[in-house]
């Protein structure tokens, strides 16, 4: 790692770690309750959480598996899901980059969805709706990569009008 690169991640560090940013060490269970509940107490004070699902960024711009943790935030605090599906920013800066690799004007699409009530509905339910939302917009090349364990997919690949077309 150059010095540049260390300069970088020393200046993101710190601007997430004033900017009253939830953190979480994905390896440290304490962590992830400690965020749970900070998370819990922004809300409570009427703060919106941004946050993604997949709890990391796909190595090559694909949709990983869904974490459990802001679906139980969402069913706890008893408030909607607002699913907001980002597409190519995996082109515009990959995972590996600290800022982006080139303009996103024309590349990036944000879709922002109607809310999902979360009233009556359990967190793997809340998950399959926002999954579902994300594939109705997400270009072919980011869709999941992997099946889940189980070998069944719980993919809904959407019919596109587009894609049905026969030349």
């Amino acid at each position: 790692m150059n010095v540049c690169t260390k300069c970088a991640q020393r200046f993101l560090s710190i601007v997430l770690l004033q900017g009253n940013h939830v953190l979480i060490d994905r390896d440290d269970r304490r962590s992830q309750l400690r965020s749970f509940k900070e998370s819990i107490a922004w809300i409570k004070k009427g703060v919106p959480l941004v946050a993604f699902p997949e709890g990391r960024r796909s190595d090559d711009g694909k949709l990983l598996e869904f974490k459990g943790g802001v679906f139980a935030i969402a069913a706890k605090c008893k408030i909607p899901i607002v699913p907001i599906t980002l597409s190519h920013t995996h082109a515009v800066m990959p995972s590996s980059a600290l800022f982006p690799v080139q303009a996103g004007a024309g590349k990036l699409h944000v879709h922002v969805h109607p809310e999902i009530d979360v009233e009556g509905r359990t967190e793997e339910e809340l998950g399959q709706m926002v999954k579902d939302c994300f594939m109705e917009t997400l270009p072919r090349c980011q869709y999941p990569a992997v099946a889940p364990e189980d070998g069944k997919s719980d993919v809904k690949i959407p019919q596109r009008e587009e894609e049905l077309q026969v030349s």
